[in-house]
């Protein structure tokens, strides 16, 4: 038998208890449900004592069944339902996590569990949940299953009415040990149960893994989950029937004053082999095994289904990177990000620039056009927006057709018609106003499809020394801010944190120190987890610097996490970036501005390119036609890399080392196995789209820049 390790892909570790309280819970709440009828059958036929009669005739337990639905009705089936349901989310709860817990108490140095191991784990949690939960359970449940009345029958009442009602009986007549009676025997059988489950569960399940090698780091699909749940919770009845149809009895009927449990249950087993012969200790044994065979396929398969639902929809974590081991990965997502700084709407345009009334109906036409395709679950991350522009923006991108679009957007339109678009509420937006953390001044927000992504947190963090409100510091000419969005992509599941912001024109300090809190709250989302592990990250914005100036320098600078998409891109991304020679430049004030690197002339796009489509220009920054304007890229796109994932792993190895009590990482040869050599970006294409068109209108100073990406 092999050895598995307590880690898997990406570090996994086991599920928390609050995950095991609900998703264990649910899925023995659905194994009740559905097996319930099987199980008072069972019951029944451990009761009964038929065979001893002579000229009795054996009943199976299809007649067994027949009969309670006959003379109680087919509710007859689901008495003591009552007291399953009460216990049982306790009871997988404590089931699963006490597993987890004895099986990395047995696991070796290296993180691996032998089968030896797992068996034992699994017999000291079922022993556990005996103790604490299952015993008392089936006392009141056998005792409502023995019961015989008609439900049907308003005058036919029992002793014990309810779960509720038959515990707190037993309590006033025999006291609180009669809830434990059997106690030693449900411990060995539910012991001998769970070890038999879970080693023949995981050496079934490795086995299956060794031969479909796409499922080694992932999990099986939903059927071979429920046939290897079949198989192994058939294993269990067939090894402890005598120790169950003794247990039965015992705790059918109350205790006898000055006999002990031992005595009793002596006494129980002598008189059944000499009254009803040695196959008496295999009564209901098929109804058993049809129970508790489905009863583990649908917890296993229903458990490892919910944690993936739970995980997502109500953020409980499995532990960091857990909710990638135990699905299969989806398909990559395409993606599509434009960042686009949109020149605010001044009361006094330069020269060449018209006021924002004639530029947003270009300037939305062609956010609409470039994210039109529905295969693609876009971003549109714009800079210097003032309310008015939001506004418009906003009613712009839900108009219902491109006729209605064009027709209501020209410069009549009214503030009351740009709220009706915006109510249709197919593209929502976060982000504030920068200068009182409301409408006033600039928003940078991120705009997304509500059918693509649901908004599960957002905030704003302002790039001073005091983060948290309106402010500036150093040499910063204006508040800066940083609009920050977490998504779960409604498809895949994966959630993504997504970066807006426009960095100071003036002050080269000021850009410098705020790309320093960037790379802080990016760290703070995706290595230090906070309330969310995220699948991807990108950076989006006007960062007021060139390649390889001050902020561009930090953010990309060796192990910052980030890289600047279009380095990313074959053909392109063996250009060094030429550093300006007398400092930064702004694009508010429009100073002198270095050239961006040339492509390289001798280089051949296509075959560099390998699948990777560019298209337009190189540079992002163009005035509005000023002669003393040079065009610069100052826009850029910057997407997490493979070195912030295995940052994120190396801290949760840690964390993970920790808790179990050796305070460091475990010194598992296989961890650098483990480790994340991708960036869970692949790009696609990459452009930069023109601002300016045979109308000779200039819909921005800044051109848009766009990346398409899959998201791992």
């Amino acid at each position: 038998m092999s050895a598995h390790s307590v880690k898997s892909s990406g570090g996994k570790q086991p599920a928390t208890a609050a995950t095991n309280l609900i998703a264990g819970g649910a899925a023995g709440m659905m194994e009740a449900l559905v097996c319930h009828p099987l199980d008072t059958i069972k019951v029944r036929m451990q009761l009964s004592r038929r065979a001893q009669r002579p000229g009795a005739m054996k009943r199976g337990f299809i007649g067994t069944g027949k009969e309670i639905v006959q003379r109680e009705t087919a509710l007859g089936l689901y008495k003591g339902l009552g007291a399953v349901l009460s216990g049982i989310i306790p009871k997988m709860a404590i089931r699963f996590t006490s597993y987890e817990w004895y099986k990395q108490l047995l696991a070796d140095e290296s993180g691996s569990v032998s089968a030896g191991s797992t068996f034992l784990a699994g017999l000291s949690a079922g022993v556990t949940e005996a103790v604490a939960v299952v015993t008392p359970m089936e006392v009141v449940k056998i005792r409502l299953q023995a019961q015989r009345h008609s439900l049907s029958d308003p005058l036919d009442v029992p002793k014990y009415r309810n779960a509720a009602h038959a515990m707190f009986t037993i309590l006033r007549e025999e006291g609180v040990g009669a809830l434990w009676r059997g106690v030693s025997l449900t411990a060995l059988r539910q012991g001998t149960n769970q070890a038999a489950n879970f080693t023949a569960y995981t050496e079934l399940k490795s086995f299956l893994q060794d031969a479909q090698p796409q499922y080694k780091e992932t999990s099986l699909p939903s059927y071979q989950t429920t046939v290897i749940g079949l198989i192994s919770g058939a294993v269990g009845p067939f090894t402890n029937a005598p120790i169950d149809t003794i247990k039965t009895r015992l705790q059918k009927t109350p205790g006898e004053p000055g006999v002990s449990a031992i005595s009793r249950i002596s006494n129980i087993t002598r008189e059944m082999f000499k009254q009803e012969g040695p196959k008496a200790f295999y009564k209901g044994i098929t109804p058993r095994v049809m129970r508790v065979a489905p009863g583990q396929a649908v917890t296993f398969t229903v458990r490892i289904s919910l944690l993936i639902e739970f995980t997502v929809h109500f953020n409980l974590h499995l532990t960091p990177r857990e909710f990638k081991s135990i699905m299969k990965d989806p398909e990559p997502i395409p993606v599509r990000l434009i960042t686009h700084n949109i020149r605010y709407a001044t009361k006094s345009p330069f020269p060449g620039e018209q006021v924002w009334t004639e530029r947003r109906r270009g300037l939305i036409s062609q956010l609409r056009y470039h994210t039109r395709d529905s295969s693609s679950s876009p971003f549109i991350c714009l800079q210097e927006v003032l309310h008015e522009q939001l506004e418009d923006i906003h009613a712009g991108l839900n108009a219902p057709t491109p006729d209605q679009d064009a027709e209501n957007f020209g410069s009549t339109r009214t503030r009351s018609q740009a709220k009706i678009y915006a109510d249709n509420d197919k593209w929502a937006y976060i982000g504030v106003g920068r200068d009182d953390g409301k409408e006033a001044g600039e928003y940078s927000p991120i705009f997304y499809r509500k059918s693509d992504w649901t908004l599960l947190e957002n905030s704003t963090v302002w790039l001073s020394e005091t983060p948290s409100k309106p402010s500036k510091s150093w040499d910063a000419a204006s508040i800066r801010i940083l609009t920050v969005g977490i998504f779960k992509h409604n498809e895949s599941r994966k959630i993504v944190l997504a970066l807006n912001t426009h960095l100071d024109d003036q002050g080269s300090k000021s850009r410098s120190e705020s790309a320093k809190i960037i790379l802080k709250v990016l760290r703070q989302f995706v290595v230090q987890g906070r309330r969310f592990d995220i699948n991807g990250a990108f950076l989006a914005g006007d960062l007021n610097s060139a390649a390889g100036a001050d902020a561009y320098t930090i953010l990309n600078a060796e192990g910052s996490g980030l890289r600047d998409l279009r380095t990313l891109v074959p053909g392109l991304s063996n250009q060094p970036p030429i550093l300006p020679s007398t400092g930064d430049f702004t694009s508010e004030a429009k100073s002198q501005k270095p050239n961006s690197p040339p492509l390289n002339p001798t280089s051949n796009p296509i075959q560099e390119a390998a699948g990777t489509d560019y298209y337009g220009n190189e540079y992002t920054f163009t005035g509005f036609g000023e002669k003393d304007t040079k065009p610069t890229r100052i826009d850029f796109i910057h997407l997490e890399t493979a070195d912030l994932v295995r940052e994120k792993e190396e801290k949760w190895n840690m964390n993970a080392g920790s808790s179990r009590g050796n305070g460091s990482r475990s010194n598992n040869d296989n961890d650098n196995d483990n480790k994340s050599e991708k960036s869970p970006w692949l790009v696609q294409g990459y452009s930069v789209l023109p601002n300016k068109f045979d109308d000779d209108l200039w819909i921005s100073d800044h051109r848009a820049v766009v990346g398409d990406l899959l998201l791992r």
